[in-house]
């Protein structure tokens, strides 16, 4: 009872985690509030520390009873692992260090923390939460034998595996090709408005600066000397729009500069939720069109089989697809149909199929002759 109410627990935690996801992109990209987002924050921060300890506990658990690596491996325990404790670590964990620790921010403390393209990586990853919705499809109808779990879950483990993996190359070769990304564009300008800046004179900084704000919209706020030269935005805006991950900060001599990191996590969540969306429409075809399909092909012609095997008074013939009839299996239902059942139904008649004796060198038979 306590097993089945934690499994259905974490698969509750497994479909909001991933509403979470989506609305936390969609939240970057209509620019919600930053107290909308701030909740959002905080709940992909529990949501990773409980998957977290959640796979450490089966890890555990697993070793305590010599199955580590069956977990692991055949269990899809490294997708609990790349799904849970680097997102913790490397993502939810320092944006919400940050925050309680009265809202330094990570980002507005310069590109010095190096942290931009961590977390981007990082955030790929959150794709992985959709294969843990295995734990989910097992409760379909059509994966209700072991060989189809078996098999519909390595699919769909191997294919969504591979489209993330393929994704993350091809983006990484996308950026690293002669023609200049959005993102290399945005760095690009942001350094050439700080170096000018810093090297103009005091004397043509303020046209300078205004000059740079015309062009460059990501440029929020100028101080020189602890006084504000430039502001983008009114401070009722910045304070309900902007969070501390939404900006950066760059000081060249005497020149403070705040700049608009949005844009960039605008394009983070573009692409989080296009693979999201490719990942989840692959998945939900090989589930609800795959899957009925192994199982009407493959698992239940087996399925009537062996229960013809096992059961005396079971009688039932294989259907038989004609434009399947040359595939091995239905090419042994129809022996099964044509040769084991007229034997058994005799057997039966005569009286002899009361003692649930299988006939083995009859099935035996069959296989041979397959």
């Amino acid at each position: 009872m306590k097993r089945s109410f934690w499994e259905h627990v974490v698969v509750g935690a497994i479909i909001l985690v991933l509403i979470q996801t989506v609305v936390d992109d969609m939240a970057t990209l209509a620019d919600w509030p930053w107290n909308v987002r701030r909740v959002l924050l905080y709940l992909g921060f529990l949501f990773d520390l409980f998957f977290s300890v959640e796979f450490l506990v089966r890890l555990y658990l697993a070793y305590v009873d010599g199955q580590a690596k069956e977990y692991f491996f055949r269990g899809y325990g490294w997708i609990d692992l790349l799904a849970s404790i680097p997102l913790l670590l490397f993502n939810s964990g320092p944006v919400v260090y940050g925050l309680l620790g009265g809202g330094v921010p990570v980002f507005g403390m310069g590109r010095s923390l190096n942290l931009l393209k961590t977390v981007k990586v990082v955030r790929v990853a959150r794709i992985l939460r959709v294969l843990r919705m295995l734990k989910v499809v097992r409760r379909l109808k059509q994966t209700d034998s072991v060989m189809a779990q078996r098999h519909i879950g390595k699919i769909v483990t191997s294919v969504l595996a591979t489209c993330i993996l393929v994704f993350s190359i091809g983006t990484f070769l996308l950026q690293s090709r002669s023609g200049k990304s959005f993102e290399q564009m945005y760095w690009e300008a942001v350094e050439s408005a700080s170096d000018t800046l810093g090297k103009v004179s005091s004397a043509e900084l303020n046209a300078t600066v205004q000059t740079i704000a015309r062009v460059l919209p990501p440029l929020l706020k100028v101080k020189a000397e602890g006084k504000d030269l430039f502001f983008r935005h009114d401070s009722f805006y910045l304070a309900t729009r902007f969070g501390p991950y939404d900006y950066f900060y760059e000081r060249r001599g005497s020149v403070e500069l705040f700049f608009d990191y949005r844009p960039i996590t605008r394009l983070q969540a573009e692409e989080s939720l296009l693979i999201l969306t490719m990942v989840l429409g692959i998945l939900l075809i090989l589930l609800f069109y795959y899957a009925p399909h192994f199982a009407v092909t493959v698992s239940d012609p087996l399925f009537v089989m062996l229960k013809g095997f096992k059961e005396p008074s079971y009688n039932l013939e294989v259907k038989i697809p004609p434009h399947l009839k040359e595939d091995e299996v239905f090419r042994l239902a129809a022996q099964y149909n044509e040769e084991y059942l007229p034997i058994k139904q005799r057997n039966l008649s005569m009286g002899e199929g009361k003692t649930s004796d299988i006939q083995w060198e009859a099935v035996s038979e069959l296989f041979k002759k397959g």
